[in-house]
């Protein structure tokens, strides 16, 4: 007896028929069994990358119920079910194929084949792949607070590629395309956004910049931008708005007066009114007047202890910064080379330049940090 429908009661007679009619034997009943779930195998994963890969299964009994749905459910967790990320891939018994999408990259991922029958969901041997890994995506931010010497800008990292970002920052050079090859700045670590401050850079001059982010699968930078630095307009303001001239070296940029604010740069009072016995003793930032007489400061400016120079608050204007070693390293290099007759030692430069400046330059050394 074929075509029975599942988990129904019937009822049996046997017959026989000859010239005189049709004899019939005793009646029996039956019940058919439940339909069982379907038998289905999944398939091993291939095509793996970051955010998708390809599974399926193979049906090999449908349990005595027809195969209305079919395919692959996954989970970062195991045992998948339906009730998890799925695929529909057809409907019947045999061999089909799906297509894994929108995975996170470098997660461990665990899958198994479904199938649907009247019975239920039955569901294949699970499976175990992990998707690879990528470079951060990253967006730059637009340039802002631009100076002759200086702009804002930053990035926005959008994925870290399945593994945390280690460096971030952004990169910029006269050149297209810049790298990390070329000056860069180095802004913490992980995603989101975050702010770049660049520096040092030569008035009235393009510039093109590029967010990157940098974690074990590589680096990758954001789009492209260009920005130009102003000119330089002659003078620049500090935190009590005492103006000063500056003018270009060799691509640097420096003042042409001493500096004399007594405010650090977001607006902290930098202290002073020490005895020679409180100067030697602090630890804080402080300020003096020469010979103790403000009629020098228009012409000396201030005299500031080693950790008003170090301070983070900064005593130099906005966009600017206390001359470090490198600096008059640059500055002493282009002087030399271009014949100033200064002498190729930092002493004999910074005598000369003191000498230049209003110092007394008398002495055997000349200190090139005490004139700017």
């Amino acid at each position: 007896l074929t075509g029975l429908a599942p988990n129904t009661l019937y009822y049996i007679r046997a017959y026989a028929a000859n010239s005189e009619g049709i004899g019939y034997g005793s009646e029996k009943s039956i019940t058919t069994d439940p339909v069982a779930g379907a038998t289905i195998v999944t398939a091993d994963v291939t095509s793996i990358t970051t955010e998708s890969a390809v599974s399926g299964g193979t049906i090999t009994s449908d349990g005595g119920g027809e195969v209305t749905s079919r395919g692959v459910c996954w989970s970062s967790l195991q045992n998948p079910t339906t009730a998890d990320n799925t695929t529909s891939d057809g409907s019947g018994t045999g061999t089909f194929e799906s297509i894994m999408t929108g995975l996170s990259p470098n997660t461990t991922w665990y899958v198994r084949a479904y199938a649907v029958n009247s019975s239920g969901t039955s569901y294949g041997n699970e499976v175990t792949f992990i998707t690879t890994g990528a470079a951060p995506s990253v967006t730059t931010s637009a340039v802002t607070s631009v100076t002759s010497v200086s702009a804002v800008s930053g990035g926005n990292i959008t994925a870290d590629g399945g593994s945390p970002v280690t460096v971030r920052g952004v990169c910029w050079s006269t050149g297209d395309n810049p790298t990390l090859n070329d000056t860069h700045t180095s802004d913490g670590s992980g995603s989101g956004n975050f702010t770049s401050l660049l520096t040092g850079l030569t008035a009235n001059t393009v510039y093109y910049i590029r967010a990157y982010a940098v974690n074990e699968f590589g680096t990758s930078y954001g789009n492209l931008l260009s920005f130009s630095t102003d000119e330089i307009n002659g003078n620049v303001a500090d935190a009590d708005g005492n103006e000063y001239d500056f003018i270009t070296i060799g691509g640097q940029v420096w003042m042409t007066e001493n500096l004399r604010t007594t405010h650090y740069q977001n607006g902290d009072p930098i202290i002073t009114g020490l005895d020679n016995s409180e100067w030697a003793a602090t630890t804080l930032g402080a300020y003096s007047i020469y010979d103790n007489d403000p009629a020098n400061i228009d012409e000396y400016g201030l005299l500031y202890n080693w950790y008003a120079v170090t301070d983070n608050r900064n005593i130099c204007p906005v966009g600017w910064h206390v001359p470090t070693a490198e600096d008059w390293t640059l500055l002493a290099g282009y002087l030399t080379a271009n014949g100033y007759g200064f002498g190729g030692s930092g002493s004999d430069i910074g005598k000369s330049m003191a000498e230049t400046s209003g110092w007394n330059a008398s002495s055997t050394e000349g200190t090139v940090g005490n004139d700017q």
